[in-house]
């Protein structure tokens, strides 16, 4: 068992229940102090209190006295005459012996000189108005005895280590007392603490700063651990709830709480587990994401993607999205009849001068040196450049095609770059699909460039081309054209990728064309035969809307007859 801790009321020193009954602290009611601080407790008790104080110390005094007759009795018998002049005879040892009659002034000695410090004290703190009788015993007239030449004398203690102790004993008062009036704030306590074992270096305090310190330090942690207890306890329903940012706000927000290493270390890893237990909770919903994007269940996709949304990480939902999306499988191709679609001709039969759409209603014919050719997968039709081309039907449908949103998609492979010094826009141009007595269409110019031209009311017209490169001679292209009137804009697409985009005030009327009909491989513009085509062609398509970018890439992606 321990033994119970007390602290002197005036200089703070530690005082253990020991120091009580060898007569080194007394206890006067609630004050306790340490013997070298009991005089000046004295002075501030009452009559009754200091009876029992002197008590206390009289009863020590005697205990020491006890334990110190024997030691001072054998000094002063030494020293005696008769002592001496005995220790001279020749007389056997062990004869001799001390009378009975010397002990007895001894223990007299010993019983007056702590009566007297009674009597010493009392004279003190009673201000001197009454002499007490004097009951000391008879003083002998022979000589005290001597102590040892070698017996060491006490060094007073320096100046410098006096205040020093003054320093510590101040800086603990202060410690305790802040403690008392504070007793929740423990980060102020270990401060005062903290302080007080500074100004204990040195000195017989030091330890005992030492304990105070570690147990706040102790109680913090605690308390520390406490809090961070019921924190989870508030994060544990948004992790339930996969709101993990949320959850981490709430770490972030508690963080400032305390500018400790032991509370911001926690909450930082806290943070750092939300994150990487997002991602790896992210890392199958991906995966299933991507499988249901390429299984073509966009809905199911969506839905995953979604949910990882509402956790609040926007860097991870990015991420899984982009990967999604580009898991797309490429859009179905429209059979003709619906989804826009006017009209298909693959351009594929290989013989005959006519050539029938898939629906197999509309016939198109070929007109001049036009022939056949091997095509992009199958047959083509080609052309020679002498104004040989394909003439397509009047049908409702494509003789107002162009005064809406349209889209025209044909595959095309040039034997050489246009070339006509009296072509004044370009410097020479073939018309791959065309519509006089204006130039709206498809057309390919010197240079290599591909154009969609459109024309507005009031004979104005729009250009949007691929001037950032070259298709040269030799290769199969395939070119979109994409006139959308809802956002007044004109689209060049070459492979599959948007090469260029023209803009004009949207819903604006189209040009009247009148019963002119598309044709491939010429225009009626100034003369008979104009932009005249060498090279071949297959594929091509009519919409009556215009195509979105991914369909176009999809378009490209199935290749030619893929609208059979």
């Amino acid at each position: 068992m321990g033994q119970e801790i007390l602290y002197c009321y005036q200089c703070q020193r530690r005082i253990v229940g020991a120091e009580f009954a060898k007569g080194q602290a007394y206890q006067v009611g609630n004050r306790v102090s340490c013997s070298s601080c009991a005089a000046d407790l004295l002075q501030t008790l009452s009559s009754k209190e200091r009876e029992a104080l002197l008590a206390q110390m009289f009863k020590a005094t005697q205990h020491r006295q006890g334990g110190s007759t024997s030691k001072m009795k054998n000094v002063v018998e030494s020293s005696s005459p008769t002592a001496r002049r005995q220790s001279t005879a020749r007389i056997p040892v062990g004869q001799g012996r001390t009378a009975p009659h010397a002990r007895a002034p001894m223990f007299a000695i010993g019983l007056g000189a702590a009566a007297a410090v009674i009597v010493l004290l009392l004279l003190v703190f009673s201000g001197g108005k009454t002499t007490p009788p004097d009951t000391s015993p008879p003083v002998s007239k022979e000589r005290p005895a001597k102590l040892p030449a070698s017996a060491p004398i006490p060094s007073r203690e320096p100046a410098q280590e006096t205040q020093r102790e003054a320093g510590a004993r101040g800086e603990f008062k202060k410690a305790r007392d802040y403690a008392k009036a504070r007793p929740e704030d423990l980060d102020g306590q270990i401060k005062a603490w903290e302080g007080a074992a500074r100004a204990s270096d040195k000195t017989s305090m030091l330890e005992e700063a030492k304990r105070e310190l570690a147990d706040c330090a102790a109680r913090r942690r605690e308390v520390l651990a406490g809090e961070l207890a019921q924190l989870e306890i508030q994060v544990r329903p948004k992790i339930a709830a996969e709101e993990f940012k949320a959850a981490s706000d709430l770490y972030q927000a508690a963080r400032v709480r305390h500018d400790l290493p032991e509370w911001t270390g926690p909450i930082d890893r806290k943070v750092r587990e939300l994150y990487d237990g997002a991602m790896q909770t992210a890392a199958p919903l991906r995966e299933r994401a991507i499988a249901a994007q390429e299984r073509r269940a966009p809905a199911e996709a969506q839905a995953l993607v979604d949910r990882i949304a509402r956790w609040g990480y926007p860097d991870l939902e990015l991420e899984v999205r982009r990967a999604v999306e580009a898991a797309a499988p490429p859009a179905v191709v429209v059979p003709p009849g619906s989804g826009g679609m006017v009209a298909c001709w693959p351009l594929a039969e290989g013989s005959g001068v006519t050539t029938a759409d898939t629906s197999g209603k509309l016939k198109a014919s070929l007109k001049g040196s036009s022939g056949w050719t091997a095509g992009r997968s199958g047959s083509a039709v080609r052309l020679d450049g002498s104004g040989a081309h394909v003439e397509l039907p009047n049908t409702p449908e494509l003789d107002r095609l162009q005064g809406g949103s349209y889209t025209i998609s044909i595959w095309f492979k040039p034997d050489t770059l246009p070339q006509d010094p009296n072509e004044k826009s370009w410097g020479g141009a073939a018309a791959l699909v065309m519509k006089g007595p204006f130039r709206e269409g498809l057309v390919y110019i010197a240079g290599g460039h591909f154009l969609l031209i459109h024309w507005l009311a009031g004979g104005k017209w729009t250009a949007a081309g691929s001037w950032a490169e070259t298709s040269g001679p030799g290769t199969w292209y395939h070119v979109v054209g994409v006139v959308d009137r809802g956002a007044g804009q004109d689209r060049i697409f070459v492979d599959g990728l948007l090469k260029a985009s023209e803009s004009w005030a949207k819903e604006t009327p189209a040009q009247e064309f009148g019963p002119d009909r598309w044709t491939l491989g010429k225009v009626k513009y100034g003369g008979e035969n104009d932009y005249p085509v060498r090279g071949a062609l297959c594929d091509l398509r009519f919409y009556d809307r215009a195509l979105e970018a991914q369909e176009v890439a999809a378009l490209h992606a199935s290749g030619p007859g893929s609208g059979k």
